[in-house]
């Protein structure tokens, strides 16, 4: 498929959810890998101009934030150009001039700016690697998760985990299929052993593009998590689903609605009812707390070593 365009509500929806906004965005630094049309980095230079002008910083305070604070990739030369005549033209209405912006027309796979953003933002490219050609699929061999058939975003994936320092987040608007892809288990093993996933917005059958037929959700990771929490919600035709899709953490699902994930010393298994669900779980052998939200409503699950306890998460506040 490659590039598909991000409406502008979903590009609003992915800076709110990382907390790029208010005084969390000063001296913040934010990277949008192959970033097309620039969607992302406008509404980014937008609010971060917004938040700059509430504080009365100078036309050239402004300037310097945008230059030091503010980074894309993008491998097309017309959509590179486009994007930096649309930029230039959003900061001259603003009176500033001349910016020198560190946006890169090369491509974001030999980008290597490793351990430094605060934030990596996108809707990364959706090509099946088996669709390339064979000399880019060997030069793909040394990236992450490039077992099986797999797709590009899923190494956009590994690449923004990568360029997150140790506190960042990331927020990406993908296809689904990742959560329950055979080609995709070790990365989904990954995000759990890592305990990186912060949210996840499942949109279901919803089609969000209206040139494409991609099924997506928005991901949130976050590499500063203090705890094992997430949020999971799902929906559809613009409706939040009234009873449980799943106990997030796993991300497999049986055909029998039994949610099922093994990563390593890490087991999740929850049933889902009409009203009730009830989660075993063991994390690394060690006991902690887990809080799951379905769907905007808090749940929370005793977290066990051993399965030597079970612990039912009643939630009566969903229908059936």
């Amino acid at each position: 498929m490659g590039q598909v365009f991000t409406p502008e509500h979903i590009v609003n929806k992915i800076l709110d959810e990382v907390g790029y906004k208010g005084e969390n965005i000063l001296n913040k630094k934010i990277l949008e890998p192959s970033f097309g049309e620039g969607v992302f980095l406008f509404e980014i230079i937008k609010r971060l101009i917004d938040y700059c002008e509430s504080l009365s910083m100078s036309k050239e305070e402004i300037k310097e934030q945008l230059e030091k604070n503010v980074y894309g990739v993008e491998i097309d030369k017309d959509l590179y150009k486009y994007t930096l005549d649309k930029l230039n033209l959003l900061t001259d209405t603003n009176d500033i001039k001349d910016v020198n912006w560190k946006l890169y027309n090369k491509d974001t796979l030999t980008y290597t700016n490793y351990d430094f953003f605060d934030f990596v933002v996108g809707n990364p490219p959706y090509i099946r690697i088996h669709n390339l050609s064979k000399d880019v699929r060997n030069n793909l061999k040394d990236y992450d998760f490039t077992e099986g058939i797999t797709d590009m975003y899923i190494i956009f994936f590994g690449l923004g985990i990568k360029f997150l320092n140790n506190k960042g987040k990331l927020g990406y608007i993908t296809p689904n299929s990742y959560m329950k892809n055979t080609s995709q288990s070790k990365f989904r093993k990954y995000l759990i052993k890592e305990n990186l996933i912060e949210k996840i917005i499942d949109y279901g059958s919803s089609k969000l593009f209206n040139n494409a037929d991609t099924y997506t959700a928005i991901t949130i990771l976050s590499k500063n998590k203090i705890d094992y929490n997430l949020t999971y919600s799902r929906i559809n035709d613009s409706e939040v689903f009234r009873k449980p899709i799943a106990f997030s953490c796993g991300l497999e699902t049986q055909a029998n609605g039994q949610l099922l994930s093994n990563c390593q010393t890490n087991e999740l298994q929850s049933l889902v009812g009409d009203t009730e669900a009830s989660a075993k779980v063991t994390y690394n052998d060690t006991e902690a707390s887990a809080k799951v939200t379905y769907n905007d409503t808090e749940a929370s699950a005793k977290v066990m070593c051993n399965d030597i306890e079970r612990s039912e998460i009643t939630n009566k506040d969903i229908e059936a």
